[in-house]
């Protein structure tokens, strides 16, 4: 039940490169790494083992560098029924992370994408992008916003992290993973030195 995520700047990672880590928790557990064509980009992801699985995304990267992880979050706004019936009628097909893969090469284009949906969806979640610029950012989102935070406003930490709560809701609201959320916190802020893809696999 640890779902968890961690996002790291270029400069704190051995790679050279953003590294996003994904300790991912779903009740669906038959999942393949699929290739996926026909949106603007091409990319590789895991997703659903079945028949047009390659919209349901867990987590991926697209051909231009653009990469995408998330976590449910439980204290987000929810949206009126009348809201709900509204971005039920013009769901985005595929979703968010779908979408995200599959038209955009930049944090700031997927940032461009949420404006552009923010009444065409019908999500909770913490997500985590990194693109081949080295920009890397959380955006939590909800129904009918969402709000952005680059790893840069955590100082020289160059890291952030998520579990199931999100930090544009009150601290009262976050419920049980705030523990999780601190067990992650302080790992990562006693590590010493870059972090490695193998620091996260240990």
């Amino acid at each position: 039940l640890a779902c968890t995520s961690a996002i790291v700047s270029a400069q704190r990672s051995t790679e050279g490169a953003p590294i996003l880590w994904k300790h991912r928790d779903s009740g669906f557990d038959n999942t393949r790494i699929e290739y996926v064509t026909g949106g603007r980009y091409a990319y590789t992801a895991v997703t659903k083992n079945e028949e047009g699985g390659g919209e349901s995304v867990f987590a991926g990267i697209n051909e231009m560098g653009f990469g995408i992880i998330s976590t449910a979050t439980a204290n987000m706004p929810e949206a009126t029924v009348e809201e709900y019936k509204a971005c039920k009628r013009r769901r985005l097909r595929g979703g968010t992370m779908w979408n995200g893969l599959a038209n955009c090469a930049t944090v700031d284009e997927f940032e461009e994408l949420l404006r552009k949906t923010k009444r065409g969806r019908k999500s909770k979640s913490n997500i985590g992008v990194a693109d081949a610029t080295g920009a890397v950012a959380y955006f939590e989102i909800w129904d009918l916003g969402y709000r952005r935070y680059d790893v840069s406003e955590r100082g020289d930490a160059g890291f952030d992290v998520r579990t199931n709560f999100s930090h544009a809701r009150i601290k009262a609201t976050k419920g049980s993973t705030v523990r999780r959320y601190d067990l992650i916190m302080r790992e990562m802020n006693n590590h010493n030195g870059d972090f490695s893809p193998w620091d996260f696999i240990r």
